[in-house]
């Protein structure tokens, strides 16, 4: 299994739609529309983003897409073969997608949230919010957790611009 970058220069609508129908059949359902799988298409076109593939006996097995500016770069998906899981597919993947983000000039890699199991409160615009992560969503963490970097904290302010008045 060798990774292989999708940028503008080798993009395709069909990888992009092979992608998506892994993501689909790995998740059992379809999660997200195909507007916005036609959204990170087009990223990628644009150089906004890219994304790294692994094919496997010509099948694809593992995909993940990433965007980027100049300075950052940001993990946004990935799907791998849950039948395959015993192999950390994505592993591999992941660290070329950290190396071709270096390649780009960023000089961040953000892979999202990190949850642990006695989180007191989780903001009301995650969808798992006021309940405890699930064990998928700690092994998430875990595996983000494993690249090293460190782990950074951010305050994250919701303002109210209706312009009413709130007092309690």
């Amino acid at each position: 299994m060798q990774p292989q970058i999708l940028d503008s220069s080798n993009v395709t609508l069909g990888s992009i739609e092979d992608f998506r129908k892994l993501h689909t059949h790995e998740a059992g359902r379809e999660t997200r529309s195909k507007e916005s799988w036609r959204r990170q298409f087009e990223m990628v076109q644009a150089g906004e983003a890219f994304v790294v593939l692994a094919q496997l006996n010509n099948e694809l097995v593992s995909a993940g897409f990433f965007m980027h500016s100049k300075t950052n770069c940001y993990y946004g998906v990935s799907a791998s073969r849950r039948d395959m899981f015993e192999k950390p597919m994505f592993h591999s993947l992941m660290w070329s997608a950290i190396l071709h983000a270096k390649t780009l000039g960023c000089r961040w890699f953000e892979m999202g949230w990190q949850l642990f199991l006695n989180q007191a409160y989780l903001p009301s615009y995650l969808t798992f919010a006021d309940k405890p992560p699930s064990k998928k969503e700690l092994g998430i963490s875990e595996f983000k957790a494993g690249f090293g970097g460190e782990t950074r904290m951010f305050l994250d302010l919701t303002l109210d611009c209706t312009g009413k008045k709130n007092y309690e």
